[in-house]
């Protein structure tokens, strides 16, 4: 398994409604996609969950072959058309405990287990030997934080 990350950090008087009903429109879009095992539509409010307004969609990928229909077919591309295209994140999963919350609305991505999320997958970047920890909630945690707008499982 893959994991895939990348993060839009958005103007400080951003109107995150507008993120909000991205995320409406769009994440039901990716609902069966071939290779994905879920993707989780975050984002993140200045003052409430960290220090900026943040779109950063997580991944879980199967199988390379499914990333990458993604990075190369439309829905990427409408996303970089409207924002830039970002850099992408990746890490090796090392281990994926519970399945995909789909009724998550917050997640934590970081170097440490916080513990009590009903999904955790332990990652690492063998090229700087880095590992890191996303986990999906269904209660809110501490900040730094994302909201979950939506869970999409392939």
């Amino acid at each position: 398994m893959l994991a895939m990350q990348y993060t839009i950090t958005l103007p400080d008087d951003y109107d995150m409604a507008v993120i909000r009903q991205r995320i409406r429109d769009k994440g039901h879009l990716l609902d069966g996609f071939d290779g994905l095992l879920f993707k989780a539509y975050l984002y993140a409010c200045r003052g409430e969950d960290g220090a900026q307004n943040l779109y950063a969609p997580f991944y879980v990928w199967r199988d390379t072959a499914g990333m990458d229909r993604f990075l190369r077919g439309p829905g990427f591309a409408a996303l970089s058309a409207d924002f830039g295209r970002p850099a992408v994140r990746l890490w090796a999963v090392s281990a994926l405990t519970g399945a995909p919350d789909r009724q998550a609305r917050w997640a934590t991505l970081g170097d440490e287990v916080r513990g009590g999320a009903s999904t955790t997958a332990g990652l690492y970047d063998p090229g700087p030997w880095m590992s890191a920890s996303f986990e999906l909630w269904p209660d809110e945690p501490p900040a730094p934080r994302f909201r979950v707008g939506y869970v999409a499982a392939g």
